[in-house]
């Protein structure tokens, strides 16, 4: 009866290192699409950071731009036809791109042209 065991014993075994063989391989699979991924979103996580920084450094050009604007909505604030030329000159040189993007020099035919009126007349 002991030669009977070995046989069983020798195939139970076999099976039991298969099936853990299956087991490390799907494990170093998972492992290995893990640390893939782990790759991919570190790679995504640095391109989103690159982004926002552009973004906020855009938002801060932006305020910039605003702020120089303001200027011509204060009404507490008399700003002369120079002033203005200073203002306008300042931001096309800072911000070409910004002034051409959002046509900026509409503002001098909104605030430059009604000061010339007046100074004419």
């Amino acid at each position: 009866t002991a030669g009977l065991y070995v046989p069983e014993l020798y195939h139970n075994l076999q099976v039991l290192v298969s099936d853990i063989e299956e087991d490390i391989i799907s494990h170093d699979r998972r492992y290995n699409y893990n640390k893939d991924t782990v790759v991919n979103l570190t790679h995504e996580k640095n391109r989103l950071e690159g982004i926002i920084y552009d973004e906020e450094k855009q938002i801060e050009k932006l305020t910039e731009i605003m702020n120089f604007i303001s200027i011509f909505d204060d009404s507490s604030v008399r700003i002369t036809l120079t002033e203005c030329d200073d203002i306008l000159t300042r931001l096309l040189e800072k911000y070409p791109e910004e002034y051409k993007l959002y046509e900026l020099s509409s503002i001098a035919v909104a605030v430059v042209f009604p000061m010339v009126c007046i100074t004419i007349h």
